[in-house]
């Protein structure tokens, strides 16, 4: 492993290498984000009072309380427990978590993933293997993105103007065969530009992200001047595909004619945001990456199919409607 040239991650107050890892400064940012790893912990730890787990002791037990989210537990588990099991053999440390009945809500002590060791340095132990474990398990896919930042676009007049697009689009003869359906458009309600996703498991991760919005409150006043910003939403572009086999379509973001700088100002407001979320840990690395302004106006993941039980993400052929709606202009919106 290059230690030099690894991912970093902090747990309980220690930074820690990552084996397996290595990590590529992003020309656009210059962050740095990482390629698929293993959370295996290559650094020994050895206990000080830097720790910053709780260690309360009771009779003659170490305790420390986690409190994350249900989904979480069975990644904890693992297959008929051998993940909780290695944990508690390596640390000496018991692990107990709640039942799948339990009532308790997420945040209350009840709702706690507790560890109990005779020392400790064992308790620390295996908390931090825990932590390690489910860091690991947030920057992959084993669990899906639980929140979004986002900047709506929901203005009466852009709603309007948005239904009378999808009209004009599922009006067409040719929308059928091409398998375009109302129900792969968003909502008129729900128009957005989504800033940053996040996965927030755990009670004090949402309020140190509810903390981290409202800590910028005076760079959106330095950058909006408190004025509003608007931009202009033009031209029907597909994410990652052709026309003919789409999946994802959105509305690109300009100035309006006699605006320059709205879109710069809201890119800012957006960096602003994913770095502040980032410095405070709540962001994956992968995603420490510049926010691509667009408000999404079709997803074929939203296909609704009166006998289907699995996704049906089957693409459609948006060649006709894009090659029509390629300068289609929604100017201004206020934001």
């Amino acid at each position: 492993m290059d230690i030099l040239n690894c991912q970093l991650i902090n747990v309980g107050g220690r930074p820690y290498r990552v084996a397996g890892s290595a990590v590529a400064q992003h020309p656009a940012r210059n962050k740095f984000s990482p390629v698929s790893y293993t959370a295996e912990n290559d650094e020994e730890y050895d206990l000080d009072e830097s720790s910053s787990f709780d260690v309360q002791q009771e009779d003659s037990q170490y305790v420390i309380r986690l409190a994350y989210d249900p989904e979480v537990f069975p990644h904890i588990i693992g297959q008929k427990g051998r993940t909780k099991l290695k944990v508690e053999q390596d640390t000496g440390a018991s692990i107990t978590i709640p039942m799948k009945t339990s009532t308790a809500p997420p945040g209350s002590r009840e709702a706690d993933v507790i560890v109990r060791a005779q020392t400790q340095a064992a308790a620390v132990s295996a908390a931090t293997s825990l932590e390690l474990l489910i860091e690991n398990v947030l920057n992959s896919n084993k669990l899906e993105y639980s929140h979004f930042v986002s900047t709506p676009l929901n203005s009466i007049a852009t709603q309007s103007a948005f239904e009378r697009f999808k009209a004009s689009i599922l009006a067409d003869s040719k929308a059928s065969a091409a398998q375009i359906e109302e129900s792969i458009f968003v909502s008129s309600k729900q128009l957005h530009f989504t800033v940053m996703m996040l996965k927030l498991y755990s009670e004090q991760k949402r309020h140190l992200a509810k903390q981290t919005l409202h800590s910028l409150l005076p760079v959106v006043q330095d950058i909006m001047q408190h004025q509003p910003i608007q931009v202009r939403l033009k031209g029907l572009e597909y994410m990652n595909d052709h026309p003919s086999a789409m999946h994802v379509a959105y509305l690109g973001v300009q100035d309006p004619v006699d605006q320059a700088g709205s879109v710069q100002k809201l890119q800012q407001l957006c960096t602003a945001m994913v770095d502040a979320h980032a410095d405070a840990g709540l962001l994956l690395s992968r995603d420490e990456r510049d926010v691509k302004l667009h408000a999404t106006v079709l997803n074929t993941r939203h296909r609704q199919r009166a006998r289907a039980k699995q996704s049906d993400t089957q693409s459609v052929d948006t060649s006709e409607a894009h090659q029509r709606n390629s300068q289609y202009d929604r100017s201004p919106f206020d934001g």
